[in-house]
């Protein structure tokens, strides 16, 4: 986890070095609209930041849908579980010669 996390910081670093020696104020485009002499420091570090904002978004959802699939599977297994118990008891006694209730042998 730790060389994650040193690996982001050196990519951030490198970005930010990047955005400064780079920052010629240019023209940008974007479909109808036109911005005017804009730092190219602050397209690169909006771009990386909408990109890392975008990201974190991205993986708190998948997260979430992570998160409730566990939930769901811990429910079913605990009714499996539940279930199991119930025909392993229904197994010994019919074992010690009792029968079953009339409702679960479906007679």
């Amino acid at each position: 986890m730790q060389i994650i996390t040193v690996l982001i910081l050196f990519f951030a670093l490198a970005v930010s070095v990047f955005a400064v020696q780079n920052s010629a104020p240019v023209d940008i485009q974007l479909l109808v609209w036109s911005f005017a002499d804009i730092s190219l420091v602050v397209i690169i570090l909006g771009t990386f930041i909408s990109g890392v904002v975008l990201t974190i978004l991205l993986n708190v959802v998948k997260n979430f849908k992570q998160m409730m699939q566990v939930n769901d599977l811990k429910n079913k297994n605990r009714q499996l579980a539940e279930e199991n118990k119930r025909q392993l008891e229904e197994i010994n006694k019919l074992k010690a010669g009792q029968h079953p209730p009339e409702n679960q042998t479906g007679k």
